[in-house]
């Protein structure tokens, strides 16, 4: 499983205040750590990997994340707090569970 947050770049060159919003809380929640990936869609370059992924998942709006599978299905989470909600917290807990049992 491959998580990604594709976040924006804006015409000056900095992340958008909401990208870089999304990143803070992700980092003082200590959920960071489980983004494998950060790719820009950067409103300097149209054709940026971060559009391409907006436009082939059909996201109208940036800061977005994929989650990839390994059976190949990606889903689409356009909230930090979606993201949060339905995966990332089960994750963690499932994660911390495991270890408690070993």
């Amino acid at each position: 499983m491959r998580i990604t947050l594709v976040a924006k770049i804006d015409l000056d060159g900095k992340i958008c205040p909401k990208s870089a919003f999304v990143l803070e809380k992700l980092q003082n929640s200590g959920l960071l750590a489980q983004i494998d990936c950060i790719i820009f869609a950067d409103k300097r370059d149209r054709f940026s990997e971060g559009f391409a992924l907006a436009t082939q998942y059909q996201v109208a709006k940036i800061p977005f994340f994929l989650i990839t599978y390994q059976d190949g299905i990606t889903k689409t989470y356009t909230t930090y707090s979606q993201l949060v909600n339905e995966f990332l917290i089960q994750k963690t807990l499932n994660t911390k569970e495991v270890e408690h049992n070993n």
